[in-house]
């Protein structure tokens, strides 16, 4: 709750091995949050199954909204329809159960600069790891280009090093 009432705080990864109460935790959050005084507009809950592709996942959120965005098969168009329906409704906290892979929250739709934060439950770490945006990555390399005053020689050095790392903190970690 602590990190949920943090601004700074945009995503919330809860993982571990099956049975140790990741769900219960988060239902005990949405519990909370459903009871509790909050600042959210919206709170929604929807359950991942093990293969689903982001329109699956578009549609789960979509359904847990009670929204409409066009049956297109095109996830781009969908994304910036879901996208658009987020920024509209404010403030939200978006629990996504049971992820079993890492997936781009931007071609969900699922923006940082909604106003939203994501609580996801997994059994995997790399799944519930802060991984980067392309937003997060070009903020991200526009201070390193500024921390380096712009020479040339030192970006790439820079560059080479952190080339496959795709891990927000350490991105962030580098800049220190």
């Amino acid at each position: 709750m602590q990190h949920l009432r943090n601004d700074e705080a945009r995503k919330i990864g809860v993982y571990g091995m099956v049975g140790v109460g990741k769900t219960s935790v988060a239902k005990v959050v949405n519990d909370e949050l459903l009871n509790g005084v909050n600042n959210f507009d919206i709170l929604e809950w929807v359950t991942i199954s093990r293969k689903c592709s982001v329109i699956e996942l578009q549609k789960k959120v979509v359904k847990a909204m009670n929204v409409v965005i066009t049956e297109d098969g095109d996830e781009t168009l969908r994304a910036r329809m879901l996208s658009e329906i987020l920024s509209e409704k404010g403030r939200f906290v978006l629990i996504l159960d049971d992820v079993w892979e890492r997936f781009s929250l931007e071609k969900v739709g699922i923006l940082e600069s909604s106003g939203g934060k994501l609580v996801s439950t997994s059994r995997s770490m790399d799944v519930g790891q802060n991984s980067m945006s392309s937003t997060d990555l070009l903020l991200i390399a526009k201070s390193t280009i500024k921390r380096c005053l712009g020479l040339s020689l030192v970006i790439v050095i820079v560059a080479n090093s952190m080339r496959g790392k795709d891990n927000l903190p350490i991105w962030r970690n580098a800049l220190v």
